[in-house]
């Protein structure tokens, strides 16, 4: 039995060799923690776990809107955006779901689920960021940065 360092192999899947011999940053989006690695002169120089990912966003849908997980997951995949003010024609598009409480049935907006979104992904993002300025390898990155998840 082998043990592997994941952030390892979604390196060697993701990037290129050029890439990580010139420097770049991996930002890899998981279901409960994101991982950003630092590669420079071909090797892993740098990794740092930010603790949230997808659930995180899915347990804010499910509390702000009063919703079950499931159900909240589902509104997450069907009408999930990131930038609410890119929506256009759906930013006014309600969605009639069942709530947990005894609310009973209510209406989410698709633009009020976009912020929510928005406003986690703000929190990773920055929050993978500061992982890149504390590697002390920022101004090192030729490559970039590298977004999968």
């Amino acid at each position: 039995m082998r043990k592997y360092f994941t952030p390892l192999i979604t390196g060697d899947v993701i990037l290129e060799k050029q890439e990580k011999k010139s420097g770049v940053a991996l930002v890899d989006f998981g279901a409960s923690v994101t991982g950003v690695s630092i590669y420079l002169g071909g090797v892993l120089r740098y990794y740092g776990a930010v603790p949230f990912g997808g659930r995180s966003i899915t347990g804010d849908i499910s509390r702000e809107c009063d919703i079950p997980w499931d159900l909240a997951e589902n509104l997450k995949k069907a009408y999930g955006f990131c930038n609410p003010s890119k929506l256009q024609n759906l930013q006014d598009k309600m969605i009639m779901v069942n709530g947990s409480s005894a609310s009973g049935c209510h209406q989410i907006y698709v633009k009020y689920l976009s912020r929510i979104i928005e406003a986690r992904m703000k929190e990773i993002g920055n929050a993978g960021l500061y992982e890149i300025e504390k590697s002390g390898f920022a101004d090192s990155l030729t490559s970039g940065l590298v977004i999968t998840g």
